[in-house]
């Protein structure tokens, strides 16, 4: 039965925790800072120009760099860091006693490392350059309301140009 459990909150792809974790996981922690009056920060990430990389380069191809990126992102954070594949070639990453400032630092990081490092996939043109948009917020009011403001800084992400991480103001 454990054995079941794992496989139904775990991304078999990238070896990640999936969108269901994610969510329990978000109003798990969201109780705990509340409660301990403690930061919390969420930060979404995704793949810039993910489609075109499928459509040209194929799709293992993009399962290849899926799970690439699962693996550098997870190189750069703390244990009580929470990343997650939240759907497609979005992550979303929750990040346990981290102010907006921290969460910040933290985005420019793995924005950085996923820039710099090497997927192993190679176009017409050489090496596959991949990069993420990410937005960042932290925690204020309510799950809903946080992931609506790091979706929205995601959005603003992507139309500053993509490879770029953008943070929404803390509300509340």
């Amino acid at each position: 039965n454990e054995a079941l459990e794992q496989l139904s909150i775990t991304d078999s792809l990238t070896r990640l925790h999936n969108h269901r974790f994610f969510q329990d996981q978000f109003s798990r922690e969201a109780k705990r800072a509340e409660r301990n009056e403690s930061p919390l920060s969420l930060v979404l990430i995704d793949i810039d120009d993910f489609k075109s990389l499928n459509d040209s380069l194929g799709h293992a191809a993009g399962d290849t760099v899926l799970g690439g990126i699962a693996r550098v992102m997870s190189s750069v954070l703390r244990d009580t860091d929470i990343l997650c594949r939240y759907g497609g070639e979005e992550f979303a990453l929750l990040s346990p006693g981290t102010d907006l400032s921290g969460a910040i630092s933290l985005a420019e990081k793995i924005r950085i490392a996923v820039a710099e490092s090497d997927y192993g996939v190679v176009g017409p043109d050489g090496p596959a350059r991949i990069t993420v948009s990410i937005g960042v917020t932290e925690y204020a009011e309510s799950t809903g309301v946080t992931f609506n403001e790091a979706d929205r800084a995601l959005y603003d992400a992507k139309a500053a140009g993509k490879d770029c991480v953008v943070a929404a103001p803390v509300s509340g």
